[in-house]
């Protein structure tokens, strides 16, 4: 892997994070409140993987799409 796919993969890494701890925050709030649960713990991992791979894979679109920009002649 070069720097530009190391440094992509740490920003969706840490987006990944933020989601699937976002949702097991609300998750635990609906729970105190309702005394059940709103998502599973397994759609809370799955949907934490999601955004890391899908927020990886878009960064990487993006940052293909500036280089094939900059690269193309006038």
């Amino acid at each position: 892997m070069n720097q530009k796919e190391i440094a992509s993969w740490n920003k969706a890494a840490v987006a990944g994070f933020y989601a699937m701890v976002l949702l097991l925050i609300v998750d635990l709030a609906y729970g105190v409140l309702y005394e059940r649960e709103l998502v599973s713990k397994f759609a809370i991992l799955w949907t934490g993987m999601g955004a890391a791979f899908g927020s990886d894979l878009l960064d990487r679109w993006i940052s293909a799409a500036r280089a094939n920009k900059e690269n193309k002649p006038s």
